[in-house]
């Protein structure tokens, strides 16, 4: 990740993606990531994974285009 969107990554950010899933900071693991922030967490004993992109590296539609193909396999 490029240095200046790493600095616009702050804890504010992750505890809101956090919370639009039901989970706090302390319940989700870096995993890495190199365009984007990736994080696991646990729900229910169901595993997850979490990725935070910033916009300048997808538009809307890449990211739903990627959601899609994921769902796609995912079935």
């Amino acid at each position: 990740m490029e240095t200046h969107i790493r600095t616009l990554f702050t804890d504010d950010i992750l505890d809101k993606a956090g919370a639009f899933y039901g989970v706090t900071l302390k319940e989700l693991n870096l995993i890495g990531g190199f365009e984007n922030f990736i994080y696991g967490f646990t729900k229910n004993e169901q595993s997850y994974v979490m990725r935070i992109s910033h916009s300048d590296h997808r538009t809307y539609e890449q990211t739903q285009a990627e959601l899609d193909f994921v769902n796609y396999l995912a079935d």
